[in-house]
């Protein structure tokens, strides 16, 4: 029980930094900002790259389901993304509106990533189906910022210059 509780006051600083974190990030989340076009591609890249370097040591079902997963969540992106409140062509940038859901989105995605992790690092775990599932949140997250991302990228297009 002492090791327990030891283990638990260790991650207290970790766990206040991520909460004070999340608070300061959810601060800024609620107002409006400009994102320049480029940074629209930053986390489904991150998670295109991540899940192809993850999928390369497992079986032929683990890059299905990612992929299945991918098509299946990209039009939840393309349904859910913001609509920008102003476009700026000249300095190919958008302004989005203030939402804390990006921040939660984030959270949950992070949270369902250590939870899994966390699951793999116990033994007697089933690895196999653990990295399917880690292949399938992997796979729902990249489509989903990839239909967000080109939702966005159609309502720059579409703004009158």
């Amino acid at each position: 029980m002492a090791a327990e509780s030891e283990s638990f006051v260790r991650l207290l600083p970790v766990l206040a930094i991520i909460v004070v974190s999340i608070g300061f990030r959810l601060r800024r989340a609620v107002r409006p900002r400009w994102v320049p076009l480029w940074s629209l591609w930053v986390l489904p890249v991150v998670f295109l790259v991540g899940g192809a370097v993850g999928l390369q040591m497992r079986p032929p079902l683990d890059t299905v389901a990612w992929a299945s997963a991918l098509v299946l969540l990209l039009p939840a992106g393309w349904v859910t993304a913001p609509v920008p409140m102003a476009v700026d062509k000249t300095k190919g940038r958008l302004q989005i509106p203030g939402s804390i859901w990006a921040v939660l989105r984030l959270v949950v995605i992070i949270a369902g990533r250590f939870a899994l992790g966390f699951l793999m690092a116990q033994p007697g775990a089933d690895r196999p189906t653990l990295f399917l599932a880690t292949s399938i949140l992997s796979g729902c997250v990249a489509g989903y910022y990839i239909g967000h991302s080109f939702a966005l990228l159609r309502a720059w297009r579409q703004a009158p210059a």
